[in-house]
């Protein structure tokens, strides 16, 4: 599909779903765009380095799930992406090798990290589900001190670490971050 092409189209007439793997463009803006009709929006600049040139390689999954379903979108999303991660999966629980071992399933890892600052590690979990979900993070090093922060690492309030476990109270579709200091 073109640039100008939806991120994915069902095409009735012939039962093809079209499914866009590069967003690629020659110029911005133009008249001819189906997402705008009728109508320019800007400078006409030519952009050759937004053409993508060369070999790709794609690997994607369709999964058809019932209307409002998000969450198990999401369970399917994390078990199609886990090989290209540093995990295993375990009945109950997530163990991140070296890290820690999250004991819901319904709260999704996305981010391990170490800080801007280089002083510690950020762990990023949200809660996949639309309920109130509990959960308890082992941490597997050593870790002097667990902050509760905002998405740009500033501590908000310290946790409390009980036998190198914290525990983890997570809103619907909310997502926490951790600074855990070494």
């Amino acid at each position: 599909l073109s640039g100008a092409q939806p991120e994915y189209e069902w095409r009735p007439t012939d039962h093809t779903l079209a499914h866009t793997l590069l967003r690629c463009v020659g110029t911005l803006s133009g008249s001819d765009l189906i997402t705008r009709p009728g109508g320019d929006a800007g400078w006409k600049n030519d952009t050759p380095g937004a053409q993508c040139l060369g070999e790709h390689e794609f690997r994607y999954a369709f999964f058809l799930h019932p209307p409002e379903s998000w969450n198990i979108v999401e369970q399917q999303a994390e078990r199609y992406h886990s090989p290209m991660r540093a995990t295993t999966r375990k009945v109950g629980e997530r163990r991140v090798e070296g890290i820690c071992t999250i004991s819901n399933t319904e709260i999704s890892l996305s981010t391990v990290k170490p800080t801007v600052h280089g002083d510690g590690i950020v762990v990023r979990m949200f809660n996949i589900s639309a309920k109130d979900v509990e959960c308890v993070m082992s941490l597997h090093r050593r870790i002097r001190t667990v902050h509760r922060a905002r998405i740009d690492e500033t501590k908000q309030k310290q946790l409390v670490v009980k036998h190198g476990s914290i525990a983890l109270d997570f809103k619907p579709n909310e997502t926490i971050t951790l600074v855990c200091g070494l």
